[in-house]
């Protein structure tokens, strides 16, 4: 078989596109288990192919409006786009992660999470619920002196343990190698929630097996109510089944 006719066969096979941010991959994979769902609609949908494609709140958004993407998942930005339909899948929390024998050791207040006076290390602008931070220190009339920001979590935990600061991160980005020196504190009482959110295009017609797939990572929605929302004042009335 020539390698042009076994790509056109595979451009022809029914494909759901799954585009998330690396903290979602992480969370997903260990705590509310993508994989789980994943194998549970392979067993509905053997025909149905998957890609996962990774990227930030904003290239999600993108790829969401250009069609290029079936399903978003992120905390940020979804919720807020108007040519979005997003739906709530689960909330998280930021924690506190302090130097092991420094001077921020386990006596350390928690208070201190939101202090201007304090080094911070975090996740940079619109990604992984900064805006969250941010939001806290503002209702408090204070800046926060955040002297080093990432994407990822492993990052964070290296310069706090080296003593650069004290860092925020997602509470379900614990692993015991890179936290060796660190101590996590929980900020619950601090910061508000964050929410995962599932994204769809604003009117945009589906094949089933997409509405199914949200349904079956949240069994609180159902297909007719995903349906309704997302065609929602649309003038089409056609709905993709195969």
């Amino acid at each position: 078989m020539k390698p042009v006719m076994f790509v056109g066969l595979q451009t022809c096979l029914p494909t759901i596109r799954l585009a998330f941010s690396l903290l979602q991959r992480r969370i997903l994979r260990h705590v509310y288990s993508l994989p789980e769902v994943i194998k549970s609609f392979r067993e509905l949908f053997p025909e149905v192919r998957l890609e996962l494609i990774q990227g930030t709140p904003q290239e999600i958004a993108t790829l969401l409006h250009n069609g290029e993407a079936d399903i978003g998942i992120a905390s940020e930005r979804l919720s807020n786009d108007p040519q979005l339909v997003a739906f709530p899948w689960f909330r998280w929390h930021h924690s506190l992660l302090v130097p092991l024998r420094s001077s921020l050791d386990a006596n350390y207040t928690i208070d201190a999470g939101i202090n201007s006076e304090v080094a911070l290390i975090t996740y940079r602008q619109g990604i992984t619920g900064r805006s969250r931070i941010d939001d806290a220190f503002a209702r408090k009339g204070l800046l926060a002196d955040i002297v080093l920001s990432a994407q990822d979590s492993d990052v964070i935990k290296t310069y706090v343990a080296l003593g650069l600061g004290i860092g925020l991160v997602a509470e379900q980005s614990s692993g015991e190698q890179e936290e060796k020196n660190l101590i996590r504190l929980d900020t619950r009482h601090l910061f508000d929630a964050n929410t995962v959110w599932l994204g769809l295009k604003r009117g945009q017609l589906q094949r089933n097996y997409v509405w199914r797939f949200l349904e079956l990572c949240n069994a609180g929605l159902s297909v007719e109510d995903i349906k309704r929302q997302v065609m929602e004042n649309s003038e089409e009335e056609i709905d993709y089944q195969i």
